[in-house]
């Protein structure tokens, strides 16, 4: 088989020789809807499209989700679906995305020390 090093693919680190996947595998359903967080947040997706799709795909993943991490699947949905995409239809768009970019920002320091 080929090697493979530090390839990113799709939020996946793949490093060493025998296609072996390093810790970082484990996170890919993490990975994505933290991206998907950040992408709305820079606007490459529109509102609409963030506060119908995100849930969806949050449900949609949320097993492999606590297989990933059961304390970040909790996080991802307390924060971001509770206390975020819930909050998309009660205030105007920027103050929804100020308090989104909040709990991102809590998420991503949490992020950063479960998994780096």
């Amino acid at each position: 088989m080929k090697t493979i090093t530090a390839v990113q693919y799709e939020g996946t680190r793949y490093n060493g020789s025998n296609n072996e996947r390093c810790e970082m595998m484990n996170k890919t359903n993490t990975d994505f809807l933290m991206k998907m967080t950040k992408d709305y947040l820079e606007g490459k997706i529109d509102l609409i499209t963030f506060t119908l799709d995100f849930p969806h795909e949050v449900s949609a993943r949320y097993e492999n989700l606590l297989e990933e991490d059961k304390v970040m699947a909790e996080l991802i949905y307390n924060c971001l679906i509770e206390d975020g995409i819930h909050l998309y239809d009660k205030m105007p768009e920027e103050e929804f995305k100020q308090e989104l970019e909040e709990q991102y920002q809590y998420l991503l320091k949490i992020y950063n020390v479960r998994f780096n």
